[in-house]
């Protein structure tokens, strides 16, 4: 791996950012180049131990990290389901991101409840089988979330 360092170079005219090799040589920044320093920059709006004090803060943080990659950030609190609506946004992204063969990663702060709540009803709306969908991805935290799944998979089943 090629550690990079950017620089900003405000005496040029073309305000363009830098990267030195282990070389030492600087050449302009790829955009990658640019979104991976940006990444990292945003690491720092977390630090380590540090508690997100609202769903805003976490929102914030991702749209920073995630920056140059298409995503979403939905917020749903600890221990709940997202609303019909808001599940049926995610699956319909999540199913034209599989379609589009883009990976994707769903997540929550734990990856037990809300990211397997999601994922499962995702899977057992495509494929008619709350059980199987159950087994590929893990049960969901809470019996209501469970309880989501298997309705949310009934509604889609009869849509």
């Amino acid at each position: 791996m090629v550690q990079m360092k950017l620089s900003f170079d405000n005496i040029n005219s073309d305000e363009s950012l830098y990267v030195r090799d282990a070389d030492g040589v600087y050449q302009v920044a790829t955009a990658a180049q640019v979104l991976a320093g940006a990444r990292k920059a945003a690491d720092s709006l977390a630090l380590p131990g540090q508690q997100f004090s609202s769903p805003q803060a976490v929102k914030d943080f991702l749209v920073a990290k995630l920056a140059g990659i298409e995503h979403e950030v939905r917020v749903t609190e600890d221990l709940t389901c997202p609303d019909t609506g808001a599940m049926r946004e995610m699956d319909e992204l999540l199913e034209r991101w599989r379609t589009e063969g883009k990976p994707a990663l769903v997540h929550c702060y734990m990856g037990v409840g809300r990211c397997r709540t999601v994922v499962s009803a995702h899977l057992a709306a495509r494929i008619g089988d709350v059980r199987r969908a159950f087994l590929w991805t893990g049960r969901p935290e809470t019996e209501r979330q469970k309880e989501f799944v298997r309705e949310y998979a009934e509604k889609r089943a009869q849509a």
